[in-house]
């Protein structure tokens, strides 16, 4: 099995739930509140580790309260974190106002902005004793950037979930193994807005993850269409994050490139019968169990 490290953002996640978005000025009383450990990057890393994966995480944290919780969440779900640091910034953020089965979200990144060049520098040789390194664009963009280039550089393979979207430099399209947007976000990477035209411009590089409608990417000059799993949706947080997962998972175990999508097609599936993204992802063992039923 291949070492995996995930480098990104950890958030914590406040919740609050109310039958009125207040106007400016305007005060109003709230439902209910909530916490939940979150993130792109943390999300990521233990749906790997809940699938039995070997992965450690690299990041930054706040000395305070919420970083806490982040860290005994990354060791309670084993994910390693030798490399997550403490810094005097607040840990990030994000801040969820639920109404009318809609959300409003503000993320504040705090100690995810300091995961900087000059941080990737000081634990690069850590790095390097990986296999595969994934990262997510809830860090500064030049981070992941560098990172791919040393990826690149000593033959890693790096997997990059473009998100949040924004248009992505051709070395780091180019440094890239594998390219892992949403139907949204891939219209945000690239110049192209020809979705079919993208992805049989980077065969088996770009993997675009449709929601309801499945997986879509190119082979051989072909578009391969893996249609999604049929299950009773109660949450769909985290399914991307799930399959990102689920798929690194699946490579760092020397899965074929189409079982490995066909794998973590199933794995974000399973994630959406269950409230909450973390507390939704499934192991191997469900995970499995559908495909063998499949099969």
């Amino acid at each position: 099995m291949k070492k995996i490290c995930v480098i990104g953002s950890c958030n914590m996640d406040l919740f609050y739930d109310t039958d009125k978005i207040p106007k400016q000025g305007e005060t109003v009383i709230g439902n209910s509140f909530s916490e939940a450990c979150g993130g792109k990057g943390a999300n990521q890393a233990i749906a790997i580790a809940k699938l039995g994966g070997i992965v450690s995480f690299i990041g930054k944290i706040g000395n305070d309260m919420y970083g806490e919780k982040l860290s005994y969440n990354f060791k309670t779900n084993n994910v390693n974190i030798d490399n997550l640091e403490t810094c005097n910034i607040n840990t990030g953020l994000a801040i969820i106002g639920r109404c009318d089965n809609d959300n409003r979200i503000v993320i504040i990144p705090g100690s995810n902005n300091e995961v900087t060049i000059d941080f990737i520098e000081k634990v690069k040789n850590k790095i390097l004793e990986f296999d595969i390194i994934v990262c997510q664009l809830e860090i500064p963009i030049n981070t992941v950037e560098y990172i791919s280039k040393i990826c690149k550089e000593n033959d890693k393979i790096f997997i990059l979930n473009p998100a949040p979207a924004q248009k992505l430099s051709k070395n780091l399209i180019e440094n890239s193994t594998y390219i892992i947007p949403n139907e949204i976000e891939i219209l945000e990477i690239f110049e192209d807005k020809n979705i079919e035209r993208i992805l049989k411009s980077y065969p088996e590089k770009v993997v675009l993850t449709n929601g309801g409608k499945g997986v879509v990417y190119c082979k051989n000059n072909y578009i391969i269409e893996i249609p999604a799993v049929t299950v009773e949706v109660k949450d769909t947080t985290g399914a991307g994050d799930t399959f990102i997962g689920a798929f690194t998972y699946a490579i760092s175990n020397r899965m074929e490139f189409d079982y490995a999508i066909k794998f973590a097609n199933v794995a974000a599936a399973l994630s959406v019968t269950k409230m909450g993204a973390q507390n939704g992802m499934p192991n191997l063992k469900q995970v499995e169990e559908i495909i063998n039923k499949k099969d």
